[in-house]
């Protein structure tokens, strides 16, 4: 899996699609294997992988100037198991960027587990070559606060603390802080959930094109 996209072979056929991540992978291979039992053939399960496109907010990369990039990954109930992928495929491919920063929320529906997953979360980012980590959360929920207190106690990576942002825009502490912090190489990951207030987190990358216009690169 690459930065524009993914290639792989199952059963001895090449396909690929033009997102990343092994999870994409997986889910194509689901897609494979239903349309085979449908009779489709390999062409045009081929040529029909090659045009998929993502829910809005998955993974979305954009560049800036200076060679900073920003990757936007926010759905609505992301799970413990894509939370640790999409980490993954992020220091994987984002491996020689000179400064590398990751800004992560809380996750929703871990039920009795929740607590656990937290503690793996926080033992599994202090593994990591980072060289910083935002935590975000609301004064309300207040749950990955707990993250953030392991990473400061068992590291020395460099980690934050902000409220998930109440209101989208440039007066908020989180997207000012990331707007004035984008000013030298690095890449940087924001691995956040939506609100249920009807809040969409992921208009944050639309706000930092507008705030950093001049800088931004537009995609060929």
């Amino acid at each position: 899996t690459g930065k524009t996209g993914s290639k792989f072979k199952y059963k001895n056929e090449n396909y690929e699609i033009p997102v990343v991540g092994l999870h994409q992978i997986d889910n194509a291979i689901k897609v494979i294997e239903l349309s085979k039992a449908l009779n489709v053939s390999y062409d045009d399960i081929y040529e029909g992988l090659k045009t998929f496109k993502q829910s809005y907010d998955r993974w979305v990369v954009d560049s800036y100037k200076n060679d900073v990039t920003v990757v936007i990954d926010i759905p609505n109930n992301p799970s413990y198991e894509t939370l640790i992928a999409n980490i993954k495929t992020f220091m994987n491919l984002y491996k020689k960027a000179p400064y590398k920063r990751l800004c992560i929320s809380s996750i929703q529906g871990l039920g009795n587990f929740e607590l656990d997953y937290y503690k793996k979360i926080a033992k599994y980012l202090t593994t990591l070559d980072v060289d910083e980590i935002v935590v975000l959360d609301t004064e309300k929920d207040n749950k990955v606060k707990f993250i953030y207190d392991f990473i400061k106690q068992n590291s020395n990576i460099k980690t934050l603390f902000f409220e998930r942002p109440k209101e989208l825009d440039l007066n908020d502490n989180f997207v000012n802080y990331l707007v004035n912090s984008l000013d030298f190489a690095q890449a940087t990951l924001i691995k956040i959930q939506d609100d249920n207030n009807n809040l969409k987190t992921g208009r944050i990358k639309d706000i930092l094109k507008e705030a950093l216009k001049d800088r931004f690169i537009e995609r060929k």
